[in-house]
């Protein structure tokens, strides 16, 4: 008795609420409505546009209706019965009208109507009349037509031997007798009848359906008249066992199509082995082709098909439910007009998983459906995007066994994208699918289909636009499980309905916990809302208005009397706030909600604690205060509105799906991305944040979006790039990814250093500005390949660490490398004899060692290295060079002074220092050195600076000469070199022949600071030699060595002469 009292509670409520609903569901699993009245008012309009009585067991058995006699139809459809004795007992009494008093009636169950008598009258009394059920239905039952269309629809038969031994007659009539016939059912439905049609010139019934599961119509003929009109609107043949697997369908060549829909087929190696040729016509010459079927259908058959200018088949159904149509291609022809209306591709199991459908360019739509998927992730990865013009008028996604799990659709605003939409199956079929839908003014969809037989869509979101007509004309929540148990729709206020029809629950408590957020609007938003399923689908349900703010007596947003429900929202209520006077604060405690919508000039104040299970969609503006943790489970969207942040932490922590943010270039304090591995949170603008960035889990993406940071990097999920900027202007920042991090352009505005604990890559543009990065042992790389060497944009700035550069042409090429003091930058010119590849290059602050040393070049002596440090330079992936120039910049080497003759030098390897190339006079802190022609190793090449050693010069030269003769002046053939290259001179001279440069021996010769020298006059042999002195040589040095040769003349008496004498 409590059992029939809540349903009739239920029927109180539902009309209550009828100016509202054209529909009334009485009825569910159990003895739904078994002892039920119900008595209509004699009404000018109808009272209801349909009603279901009874259920799964003993549905509405010993029920009554008695119907008003009125002029138009009272209802529009009557259901009665169910599974098992659906009014069997049952008295249906109908008045005789001149219109149909009634659209459709359903009689039956397990043993339906088996006694029922029915009054028919010269109009159709009813368009529709279902009969049978699941046993014997109308296993003894005949009916009677009279030669004009009455009923319209005639449904016989049921699930055992329904119909079997039944005839049928038609008489010859010139209009349609039936609009559709069933026969059959599960076992053996009419599988040793003959169905015999007249020949008419219009279609005597405009479906038939044959067969049943087993064997149908399997040992059957089917005779056709010769016609040109189509002679049956549908042809159902086979069933789930060899349907029709051994038989032949022989088609006519007909100027009109000769049937509307043949079904081959059924649940196993359904048509597997069967062709199906099909005549050159002008029209199609069927209207829906089924083939395939459980196992294996059609799996190895191709199906051809002429180039026609009008649609060859209006439905062409492939697969199945194992392997359907999975190695196989369609390909469609080039055409005006659509080729196929219906395409429905896969099974049960990975269904065209493995297929490519191709579609061609055309300005009209090339196919009116799509079914995609199957059971098994059928079509898991499939994208699809719509053109301008529609191109496909129903879309199904998904199946039985997370269908469409990641799949997206995404939809151009133009009018009427799609007509209908199917998303989910029996097992979480769209549990991670979303649809993003463009703002219009007509209806963007016909149809939408969420959810499946298991939690088909428990995750999922349908975010739909202000429309000021109807936005989506039929929409299906929920399935057999559970199906819409944590679902969400956000709908919009709008004038007229937004949905002409809403279908939640389904077999187990559909809708038991589910809310629908509606709009106030002053008629009714859904014209029918269909409830409950088999099993007290309705005992539990609610229908919720959105929880409006009205701040009817204050700010405070936990008052339940400044809601429109009266009641604080919690985790499962859609908030809108309007543009009130009283806008509501979040500060006494924290607040929650499934999603919040600001309407235009709307405002929200923060101060607590916030979190949503949704999205945030801020068309006015939120102002944040204090610390709070704002936690987004949906998309956050502010580009139509202002946002402060304050101090707040946003976490966005979305469970599936592509979480899209846009701040509108407001700056945040920090934010944690915490999404699942099967989610991710993308950028719709650019951001600052002024602290921390922590990618705790899932993936962000940048998108073409930047990012400006002012605290540290942390990842331990995944960071996509995208093509944006990521800039670092904030103090003592890092960077910590343990996989290492990729950024497409990076930016240092530092004003300290960046650090990085792990290797970096810069696909695109690095840019240094201020600051330094610190890699330790990690490497920064820029590029990616030789097709993709990015590119170096320098100010100021260095890097102290590695470096890695990709190289792929000749040219020059800088490397801002140093420590934290100094910069001690390289830059490499490869002038020929380059392979492509990158380089290394960092600074090791430590001696490098003497190995090697002395060297000399041109007479130059190298003697020492500097100790501060030098740099080592590596071959990567392949690089070569056989010629290049390179300069270091030494900056604090001080060990040594530095001059025009300090030389780079270089070893391979730590092995011993040598020159290589040619040396050009240094500058300091900058050396140089061309045409180097060693390479340079991938084991490492190291460069150094080598410090000259102090040389006192050369003079000329040696004289001999007399006594008191005046000495040649002493010539400088080279100045003395080393040190600070400024030497003052002093010239020394001895007479000791034994003495050596530097000792005692040598007096100093006043005034003589020239690099030449004029002494005068001697009177005997001396030594002299030039002294120099200079800073930076720690002793003086000297020149060569002069000998000036005194010689002493003769000494002779006066001249005489002895003359001759001849005497003897």
């Amino acid at each position: 008795m409590l059992f029939r009292n809540k349903y009739i509670f239920l029927i109180i409520l539902l009309f209550s609420i009828s100016q509202n609903l054209f529909a009334q569901y009485k009825g569910g699993n159990s003895n739904g409505g078994d002892s039920e009245s119900l008595t209509q008012s004699p009404c000018s309009p109808p009272e209801n546009s349909n009603i279901y009585f009874g259920g799964d067991a003993n549905g509405a058995q010993s029920v009554s209706i008695i119907q008003s006699i009125c002029t138009i139809p009272i209802n529009a459809s009557i259901y009665f019965g169910g599974n098992a004795n659906g009014a069997s007992a049952k008295d249906l009494i109908q008045s005789a009208c001149s219109t149909p008093e009634n659209l459709s009636i359903f009689f039956g169950g397990n043993g339906g109507e088996s006694i029922q008598l029915s009054t028919l009258c010269t109009p159709p009394e009813n368009n529709n009349i279902y009969y049978g059920g699941d046993a014997n239905g109308a296993a003894s039952q005949y009916i009677t037509n009279c030669p004009v269309a009455i009923p319209l629809n005639i449904f016989n038969g049921g699930i055992a031997d329904g119909f079997s031994k039944g005839v049928l007659s038609q008489s010859s009539c010139s209009l349609s007798e039936n609009y559709n016939i069933f026969f059959g059912g599960n076992t053996n439905g009419y599988s040793l009848n003959v169905f015999i049609q007249s020949i008419c010139s219009t279609p005597e019934s405009l479906n038939v359906f044959f067969g049943g599961n087993a064997d149908g119509f399997t040992q059957n003929v089917l005779t056709q008249s010769v016609c040109p009109p189509a002679d049956n609107s549908t042809i159902s043949l086979g069933g789930n066992s060899e349907g029709y697997s051994l038989g032949t369908f022989t088609q006519l060549v007909c100027s009109a199509a000769e049937n509307s829909n043949i079904f081959f087929g059924g649940n196993t190696d359904g048509y597997s082995i069967q062709n199906l040729t099909q005549s050159l016509c002008a029209v199609p010459e069927n209207s829906y082709i089924f083939t395939g079927g459980s196992a294996d259908g059609q799996d190895i058959k191709r199906l051809t098909q002429s180039i026609c200018p009008v649609a060859e088949n209006f439905n062409i159904f492939f697969g199945g439910n194992t392997d359907g149509f999975a190695f196989s291609s369609l390909t469609q022809t080039i055409c005006s007009v659509p080729e196929n209306f219906n395409i429905f591709k896969g099974g049960n199991t990975d269904g065209f998983t493995l297929s490519k459908f191709t579609q061609s360019v055309c300005s009209t739509p090339e196919n009116l459906n799509i079914f995609s998927g199957g059971v098994s992730n059928g079509d898991a990865f499939q994208y699809l995007i719509s053109c301008a013009l529609p191109e496909i008028a129903n879309i199904y996604f998904g199946g039985d066994a997370n269908g469409a799990a990641y799949t997206n659709i995404t939809i151009c605003p133009v009018n009427t994208s799609q007509v209908n939409i199917f998303n989910g199956g029996n097992a979480n079929g769209a549990a991670n699918q979303r649809l993003i839908q463009n703002i219009c003014t007509p209806p963007v969809n016909l149809n939408i289909y969420l959810g499946g037989a298991a939690n088909g869509a428990e995750n999922l979101r349908v975010i739909r636009s202000i429309c000021t007509a109807p936005e989506n004309q039929n929409i299906y929540i929920g399935g057999t499980t559970n199906g819409a148990a944590n679902m969400t729709i956000i709908r919009s206020i709008c004038t007229p309905p937004e949905n002409f029809n809403i279908y939640l629950g389904g077999n187990a408590n559909g809708a038991g916990n589910q809310i629908i957020m509606q709009s106030i609007c002053p008629i009714s938003t859904n014209w029918n809302i269909f409830f409950g399923g088999k099993a007290d689908g309705f005992a539990t349900r609610s229908l919720l208005q959105p929880f409006y703010w009205t701040g009817n007596v204050d700010h405070n947003w936990h008052d339940p009397l400044n809601w429109s429900l009266e009641v604080v929202p919690d985790i499962s209520s859609l908030v809108i706030i309007p543009n009130v006077v009283n806008y509501p604060i979040v500060s006494n405690s924290s607040a929650v909600a499934k999603s919040i919508v600001l309407q235009l000039s709307a405002r929200l104040d923060i101060n607590k604690d916030l979190t949503t299970e949704f999205s945030i969609i801020n068309d006015g503006t939120i102002n944040i205060t204090g610390s709070p943790s704002i936690t987004i489970g949906g998309d956050l969207h502010c580009e139509n509105g202002l946002i402060t942040t304050g101090d707040a932490k946003f976490i966005f922590n979305a469970a599936t799906g592509i979480q899209t943010v846009n701040f509108n270039n407001a700056s945040v304090r920090s934010i944690d991305i915490e999404t699942s591995p099967s989610a991710s949170c993308q950028l719709e603008g650019n951001i600052t944040i002024l602290q921390n960035l922590n990618i705790v889990s899932g993936s962000f993406n940048a998108s073409t979006f930047n990012i400006t940071i002012n605290g540290n990097w942390n990842n331990s999920g995944s960071f996509i790039p995208g093509i944006g900027a990521v800039t670092f202007n904030g103090t003592s920042q890092s960077i910590t990814n343990t996989l290492g991090e990729h950024f497409y352009n990076l930016v240092l505005q530092n004003n300290s250093q960046l650090v990085i604990n792990n290797n970096i890559q810069v696909s695109n543009n690095l840019t240094l500005t201020s600051g330094i990065i610190l890699t330790s042992t990690n490497i920064l790389t820029l590029g990616t390949s030789i097709a993709s060497p990015g590119t170096l944009t320098y100010s100021s700035g260095r890097i102290v660490g590695k470096f890695e550069k990709w190289i792929a042409s000749n040219g020059l090429y800088f490397f801002p490398i140093g420590t934290p003091v100094n910069s001690q930058a390289v830059n490499i010119n490869v002038n020929s004899g380059l392979t492509p590849g990158s380089i290394v290059v960092y600074f090791v602050s430590s001696n490098p060692g003497s190995g090697g040393l002395p060297i000399s070049e041109s007479g130059d002596i190298v003697q020492n290295q500097y100790p501060e440090g030098y740099w080592n330079v590596t071959a990567n992936n392949g690089f070569a060079v056989t010629d290049f120039n390179i300069s270091l910049e030494a900056n604090g080497f001080s060990t040594y002074y530095f001059n025009s003759y300090t030389r780079i030098i270089k070893r391979t390897n730590s092995g011993g220092w040598h020159f290589d190339g040619n040396h050009v006079n240094a500058a300091s802190p900058n050396c140089y050195r061309n045409n180097l022609t060693g390479g340079i190793s991938s084991l490492g090449t190291q460069f150094g600076i080598g410090a000259m050693s102090c040389y006192g010069g050369a003079v000329l030269d040696n004289y001999l000469i007399l006594v008191n003769e005046d000495v040649p002046a002493f010539v400088n053939v080279d100045i003395a070199k080393g040190g600070a290259d400024l030497f003052n001179y002093t010239w020394q001279y001895t007479t000791n022949a034994l003495a050596v440069p530097g000792d005692t021996n040598w007096t100093n010769i006043p005034l003589s600071n020239t690099n030449s020298y004029d002494y005068g006059t001697l009177s005997n042999t001396t030594r002299f030699i030039r002294k120099a002195t200079s800073v930076g040589c720690l002793t003086p040095v000297y020149s060569n060595m002069l000998i000036i040769t005194v010689n002493i003349p003769p000494v002779t008496g006066p001249i005489y002469q002895i003359p001759n004498s001849f005497a003897f």
